[in-house]
């Protein structure tokens, strides 16, 4: 009985993790970033994040970002530090 009851609730954990995981890869997916020094960055998405607001690298008119790259976005500098096939970026943002 006890082996009956552990394979039930073994299963059922089993079913709970890949429900979560197809979940996910269903409303957002995972984004793959590139970093400074090569690494891959792996972001697992709840959802679709849409863009909002301009942005612009500074001193440039180039439209494609690499790490390193300063921008403007939405009245405040951020730096670039790591950059994703489809042309995200992560940035955190420089303080004064």
């Amino acid at each position: 009985m006890k082996k009956k009851i552990i394979a039930v609730v073994t299963s059922c954990i089993a079913i709970a993790i890949i429900a979560g995981g197809i979940s996910v890869f269903a409303k957002g997916g995972v984004k793959y970033f590139t970093g400074k020094e090569g690494e891959v960055i792996t972001v697992y998405l709840n959802e679709d994040v849409p863009f909002n607001g301009d942005v612009e690298i500074v001193g440039s008119t180039d439209e494609t970002y690499k790490v390193g790259d300063v921008i403007q976005a939405n009245g405040h500098q951020e730096k670039v530090i790591a950059v994703s096939e489809d042309g995200c970026m992560i940035t955190e943002e420089l303080t004064e």
